[in-house]
């Protein structure tokens, strides 16, 4: 993801295309488990942990370091966020997922991008982060609601995610 301070990033790829079409409405229901949770990681604290264990490299020898954040994020909280003009999907369990009461073109859409990522809903990962804060200290700058609403900004005033202004318009009316 972009770095922890602003959301930066220096090229849309994985998850932010996700993002965009779940933003523009185009994937509205997710499957996932009830413990689903992401583990959104900065880009910042992968690269200062790279460079940590380069920099490190006789003491980080024959361990295993995961460069996570060691705290993921719930599922059903990141869709909770309220974001003006921006689709919130909803969440279904796996169960009572029924691809075929989905719209054509989104049943379509979904078959063809979210098997990439199917798995990511439907788990609850938990990686350890203790080898790089023992090797340096480092630990990962928190990831929750204010590092995904930094994330989505960045992407929006980048011009990368188009919030519906209908949709805003609609909320500013209803209020």
């Amino acid at each position: 993801m972009g770095t922890s301070d602003t959301g930066a990033i220096g090229r849309f790829g994985n998850i932010y295309a996700f993002l965009r079409l779940i933003g523009d409405a185009r994937i509205t229901v997710l499957p996932s488990t009830p413990d689903a949770s992401l583990d959104l990681v900065p880009i910042d604290h992968v690269i200062g942990g790279l460079t940590d264990i380069i920099e490190s490299f006789e003491m980080a020898a024959g361990k295993t370091f995961h460069l996570v954040s060691g705290d993921p994020a719930p599922l059903a909280a990141l869709t909770a966020l309220d974001y003006p003009g921006f689709h919130v999907p909803r969440l279904v369990s796996t169960e009572r997922f029924d691809l075929s009461q989905l719209r054509p073109a989104e049943r379509a859409l979904y078959q063809r991008v979210t098997s990439a990522y199917a798995t990511y809903l439907c788990r609850n990962p938990h990686f350890a982060a203790r080898n790089l804060a023992a090797l340096s200290g480092r630990i990962c700058p928190p990831t929750g609601h204010g590092f995904l609403r930094r994330v989505v900004e960045y992407a929006t005033a980048a011009g990368y995610l188009r919030p519906n202004t209908d949709r805003m318009t609609a909320s500013a009316t209803s209020i």
